[in-house]
């Protein structure tokens, strides 16, 4: 079966050779407006991935962290339509037999899954993230590399942890969040908060992230 990729910027090619390495896939077609532009085979101009006659295909959305929010939006009008939204999982992952993965979920190399985990639709851990014991990841967040989320965390949707961040025990994240990198998590955020550091302080630029 071809795969479908939603977007063809970094992402995208990570993905692509995930699909190529650990599921052997020799067609895939890129719904992605710059790749059309620059006329590269299987290319389509973006929204021509709702067209009838890939309905029957795997669809990847390869939306980077700044597009979270859309990404979540377009894998429920996908789901909507009864079309096929695998994740994938690397080989060298570790996911305990009592987590919880959902559709369109990427864990990269190493990464380490916890009991009682859930990781909601379109969430990407990246690199040799930890995700402890009990832990929920809602839908489409971002996890940098080397982050380590505690136990009995809850990262609202559309979230983003920055690389090597510290997540402490029984935080709640709220909803578009966004982390930056080194950042040590000790106390509850609201939705759209904005924190770096140790000790962690909020900011209100995104700059600092």
């Amino acid at each position: 079966m071809a795969s479908v990729l939603l977007g063809y910027g970094e992402l995208g090619r990570q993905i692509e050779q995930f699909l190529i390495e650990i599921k052997n896939e020799q067609t895939i077609l890129y719904f992605d407006d710059n790749a059309f532009s620059k006329k590269i085979k299987n290319a389509y101009p973006f929204n021509s991935y709702k067209d009838s006659q890939y309905k029957s295909l795997d669809f990847y959305v390869c939306l980077g962290y700044l597009h979270l929010s859309k990404k979540k939006s377009i894998i429920g009008e996908l789901k909507a339509l009864n079309l096929n939204l695998p994740s994938i999982i690397h080989p060298t992952c570790y996911v305990s037999k009592t987590a919880e993965i959902g559709n369109n979920v990427y864990l990269y190399p190493l990464s380490n899954i916890d009991k009682n985990v859930q990781i909601k639709d379109g969430t990407l851990i990246n690199n040799s993230v930890i995700i402890s014991h009990d832990t929920i990841v809602n839908e489409c967040c971002y996890i940098s590399p080397g982050a380590v989320v505690s136990g009995f965390v809850n990262i609202g949707e559309a979230s983003f942890l920055g690389s090597g961040c510290d997540i402490s025990n029984n935080i709640f994240i709220g909803k578009n969040s966004r982390i930056g990198i080194g950042t040590v998590v000790t106390k509850d955020l609201p939705e759209n908060s904005h924190c770096v550091g140790n000790p962690m302080k909020l900011v209100t630029s995104l700059d600092l992230i």
